[in-house]
């Protein structure tokens, strides 16, 4: 067997990758895997990194690493004074 990426984990993959690689996907066994449908997307929510992504766009910026720790920490009030003063200085760039 071959090694795991060593950043998920330290044990050997039981996964005959070769063999796996070799198949078409017309052999690959999906009778476990739920069908994929509408109303598996109507129930689905958008993550990222593990916390809910609301309606708003997902923005990444570069950031000092204390505002960063600060916005990963901030109460949903917090991140929203931030947005807030974000919005002002949009808005002060937007008339000049």
């Amino acid at each position: 067997p071959q090694p795991m990426n060593g950043k998920n984990s330290s044990k050997d993959s039981a996964t005959d990758w070769t063999r796996l690689r070799q198949m078409s996907d017309a052999e690959i066994d999906l009778s476990d895997i739920p069908e994929v449908d509408a109303d598996l997307f109507e129930r689905a929510s958008l993550k990222y990194a593990g916390c809910a992504v609301s309606p708003e766009e997902l923005v990444v910026l570069r950031a000092a690493p204390d505002l960063a720790d600060w916005l990963r920490s901030a109460s949903e009030g917090e991140r929203g004074e931030a947005l807030d003063a974000l919005r002002q200085v949009m808005e002060r760039h937007k008339a000049a």
